[in-house]
């Protein structure tokens, strides 16, 4: 006790004891020694409670995904070959543990078949189970049913501060065999349930399978959430469409594939790649760097292959470092990886007129933090390029790529997009450098002038305002077993002139506050080691007025 406590806090006061005042631990009462414990137990906590809390703030609380399956009795004519499930299955293994799924089938009535289940290796075969289960036995389809339970379920079973995601995949209209309900239906899709969508923080992305289907209307509903809609002419356009949502859902680290050929660098522990199958009587090849041939007919350690008749997905850990290669007449796909070096990106905007520009913000993490060595960044090329991503995930870029310049004080690429067309748009963000490749993709939408202007008669200037940067977060890759990757730092506001943005003002809001708490718990402790001391001093003056 005197060792831990006694003369370390005399010294602080100015070296020797002094006279009278002697140092008697023995006589610290029981009651007095357990306030002081509590009082710095209580210290202690607070302090770590605020080096912490920013690190749990880095943690990825994952996404609450909800399938909509349309089984109207047209799909046995549009997907006769049923590559729903695949590609849904495909939604299943490349989500992760901290995700969770339901899938709701529909045609004039919805039906769950499962509820929102955390995808984890344990539930994984009943969702996979639950996928395959989309009869085409329907005569009519009500697309307001499915949304509306699809929404009812997140209400019911979303975690509070969980992203909720809608998918909604169907080949026709809204078709009750009442026309004058249909038009009711339609009008409250696009109006209210899109309104209620977007207050509980829900998009919905729509995927249609014909040109037959109501375009306009799955494309008003679900630009109107903030999600996307996409046509996939062919059922094996669909698993190309889901990984794209799921590239914007869960925002992966990412690698291209340029001619059949990607990069992996040694940071890498894992990468999850999805190759397009020209032909399914085909068969797919992946090939190592050092001409390792895998092609899924062999049990290989730390190697496991699924396939279906669109696409093959391989999952590699601890791959080789350096270049693969895609053979056997598969060229094209994507491939994701879990690495120690990742690429993260932030937009200015969501939303901007067209014509105007989008500010990006883009930086490279490691697991200690941002990579801010200036010979590490100059020998890095970041470039932005918005794609239009019209049909089956085949995209068409929107011109030439824009360089980002580097920040070298702020350890960021800055730059910024133009929004060259109305509709929901793509920005892809690839950064590139000695032996390492990464890929965030970003969305945001770019509404007509008139609409803009209609919305908000007097806009605020690009650049200005209280709008802050979109923080993107890098998502776990997918694996067998799935294991989520390390989460990034919170991003920093972008660069650039004009108000400070919210993140800046609840930065500074939060740093006071953490002061103020620190300022309480050190007044707290002094507190606790005042009255110690009183309680050591009472003695002695006892002891000197009785002498």
């Amino acid at each position: 006790m005197s060792g831990a406590y006694g003369p370390g806090l005399v010294r602080a006061r100015g070296g020797a004891v002094p006279k009278g005042r002697p140092f008697a631990a023995s006589r610290l009462t029981a009651g007095s020694s357990r306030r002081l414990r509590v009082g710095l137990a209580a210290g202690c906590v607070l302090l770590a409670w605020l080096l912490a809390t920013p690190a749990q703030a880095e943690g990825h609380a994952g996404v609450d995904v909800v399938v909509l399956l349309d089984t109207s009795g047209s799909m046995r004519r549009n997907d006769p070959d049923g590559l729903r499930a695949p590609a849904v299955r495909l939604l299943v293994r490349l989500l992760g543990p901290e995700d969770r799924l339901s899938i709701i089938r529909f045609d004039e009535r919805a039906d769950t078949v499962v509820g929102l289940t955390a995808v984890a290796p344990g539930e994984i075969p009943a969702l996979l189970a639950a996928a395959a289960s989309a009869p085409a036995t329907g005569r009519w389809t009500n697309l307001h049913a499915a949304v509306e339970a699809g929404l009812k379920a997140l209400e019911a079973g979303g975690r509070p501060g969980t992203p909720g995601v809608l998918i909604l995949l169907t080949d026709g209209k809204m078709d009750t065999a009442d026309s004058g309900q249909d038009a009711a239906l339609i009008d409250a899709l696009k109006g209210d349930l899109a309104e209620r969508l977007t207050a509980a923080g829900v998009r919905a992305y729509t995927l249609a399978f014909t040109d037959a289907a109501d375009l306009g209307l799955l494309e008003a509903f679900a630009t109107g959430t903030g999600g996307l809609a996409r046509l996939a002419r062919t059922g094996a356009d669909l698993h190309r469409v889901f990984t794209e949502v799921f590239e914007l859902v869960k925002r992966p680290q990412g690698v291209a594939i340029d001619q059949g050929r990607f990069p992996v660098d040694a940071t890498v522990r894992r990468m999850t790649v999805v190759a397009d199958r020209a032909d399914a009587s085909g068969r797919t090849i992946l090939v190592d760097p050092q001409g390792g041939r895998l092609d899924g007919r062999r049990t290989v350690d730390g190697v496991s292959w699924a396939e279906s008749p669109a696409f093959a997905l391989v999952t590699v850990r601890n791959p080789i470092a350096g270049v693969w290669a895609l053979q056997g007449g598969t060229q094209s796909g994507s491939v994701y990886v879990a690495a120690d070096l990742r690429l993260a990106a932030g937009l200015r905007n969501e939303t901007v007129a067209v014509g105007g520009t989008v500010p990006l913000t883009a930086w490279l993490e490691e697991p200690s933090g941002r990579v801010r060595d200036p010979q590490r960044l100059q020998a890095v090329t970041l470039t932005a390029r918005v794609h239009s991503g019209s049909e089956g995930g085949k995209e068409a870029p929107d011109g030439p790529p824009v360089a980002l310049r580097l920040d070298a004080e702020r350890a960021e690429f800055a730059g910024a997009v133009t929004a060259s067309k109305a509709g929901p748009l793509v920005v892809e963000v690839q950064a590139s450098g000695p032996g390492f490749q990464r890929v965030q993709r970003l969305a945001f939408q770019a509404r007509p002038a008139e609409a803009a202007r209609a919305d908000d008669p007097r806009p605020t200037p690009l650049g200005e305002g209280p709008a802050a940067p979109v923080a993107l977060e890098s998502a776990p890759v997918p694996a067998e077993p799935q294991v989520p990757a390390p989460a990034p730092e919170p991003a920093e506001p972008a660069a650039g002139g004009g108000a400070p943005s919210a993140t800046a003002s609840v930065n500074w809001l939060m740093a006071f506050a953490t002061l103020a708490l620190l300022n309480a718990g050190l007044g707290l402790l002094g507190g606790a080691v005042v009255l110690w001391r009183r309680r050591l001093r009472r003695p002695a003056a006892v002891a000197e007025g009785n002498a």
